[in-house]
C-alpha cells in the first residue's frame, strides 16, 4: 500500500491510494503528466463517504519545461503513490485483460454496474481495445473460459460477480496447474455476500465497493495468498480468518491483485486481486 496519506501534486494534495494512473501526454503534450485519482465521495455537510464511484474522478495536469524534470517527477509520484513503487509494466499493458461479468450475481445489474463503476477505472491501466468483456450465460462458463484462455497474452482475469464466480475462475486456473496457479485474479464485489472481496478489502483497510476493487486492479497490487490441498485433491479457499486478537488462523489459496498488504503467503504459490 502507499506509504503516506498525502502527496503533493502540483498545487494540490492527493491521497496516494486514490491514484489510478500517472500518464504522459503525446505529441505537442509530450511534456505533460496527468494524474487521475478516484477519491471518496462526500455526503451531507461535507462528510466523507467511505466508498468510491467510477464516474467520479479528479485529474491533475502538470506541465514541464524539460524531459529531465518530467522524468524526475514521474518517478517521485510513482514511488509515493503506487504499490511497491510500481504499477503494470509496459509489457503487461500490451496484453489482454479478461473481464468475466456474471449477470445473475447479486441483484442482477452487474453489466450496468461494470460500465458505471469498473470500466472507467480499469481503462486507466489498460486501453479499452485490450479489455475483453465476457458476459456469462450459464453456470460453469467462467471456469471453462479460464481453463482454456491464452495465459501468455493475458495480464489478468477480473471477476465481476460473487463468491461463486470467483470460485469458478480459481478452479479453472487450478485445473491447469503450473504457472496458472499464480495467475492474477481481480475480484469486483457484485454478488449477494461477497465474502472473499470483503475479507481482502478489510485486510487492506479499504471499503468493499466496485470502484475501489477496480482501483486495486488498475494499480496492479499483487497480494499472494496460500493454497490448501486436502487428501491429495486440490481444494481452493480464498478467505482469511482471524481471531479477535487479530491472529490469522487460516489462509488458504489464491493469486491476485489487491490491497491485502500484511497477509502471509505460506507456500506462496497463488495470487489474488481484490477490493
Amino acid at each position: 500500500r502507499a506509504r503516506t496519506m498525502s502527496v503533493t501534486v502540483g498545487d494540490v494534495e492527493l491521497n496516494p491510494r486514490d491514484v489510478a494512473a500517472i500518464s504522459r501526454g503525446v505529441g505537442p503534450e509530450s511534456l505533460t503528466l496527468t494524474i487521475r485519482a478516484f477519491p471518496f465521495g462526500r455526503g451531507w455537510f461535507g462528510a466523507v463517504r467511505k466508498r468510491r464511484c467510477g464516474t467520479r474522478h479528479r485529474d491533475v495536469e502538470l506541465r514541464f519545461k524539460s524531459e529531465r524534470e518530467l522524468e524526475l517527477e514521474r518517478d517521485r509520484l510513482t514511488r509515493l503513490c503506487m504499490p511497491n513503487g510500481a504499477t503494470w509494466s509496459d509489457a503487461e499493458k500490451k496484453k489482454r485483460l479478461l473481464v468475466l461479468v456474471n449477470p445473475a450475481a447479486g441483484k442482477g445489474n452487474d453489466v450496468s454496474a461494470y460500465e458505471r463503476d469498473v470500466a472507467p477505472v480499469l481503462e486507466c491501466a489498460f486501453d479499452r481495445a485490450r479489455i475483453d468483456v465476457v458476459v456469462t450465460t450459464r453456470r460453469g462458463e467462467a471456469q471453462e473460459r479460464v481453463a482454456s484462455m491464452d495465459l501468455q497474452n493475458t495480464a489478468a482475469v477480473v471477476c465481476v460477480g460473487g463468491d461463486g464466480t470467483i470460485a469458478e475462475v480459481f478452479n479453472g486456473l487450478m485445473s491447469r496447474g503450473g504457472a496458472a496457479e499464480k495467475f492474477p485474479i481481480g475480484m469486483i464485489p457484485a454478488g449477494s455476500g461477497n465474502a472473499i472481496a470483503k475479507s481482502l478489502a478489510h485486510a487492506g483497510g479499504e471499503p468493499c465497493d466496485r470502484a475501489s476493487a477496480a482501483l486495486a486492479v488498475a494499480r496492479g497490487h499483487i497480494a499472494p495468498l496460500d493454497r490448501a490441498e486436502v487428501s491429495g485433491q486440490r481444494v481452493g479457499s480464498l478467505l482469511i480468518t482471524r481471531t479477535r486478537s487479530g491472529r490469522k488462523i487460516t489462509s488458504p489459496a489464491a493469486a491476485g491483485l489487491g490491497p491485502t498488504a500484511g497477509s502471509s503467503a505460506g507456500n506462496g504459490d497463488a495470487a489474488a486481486t481484490a477490493a
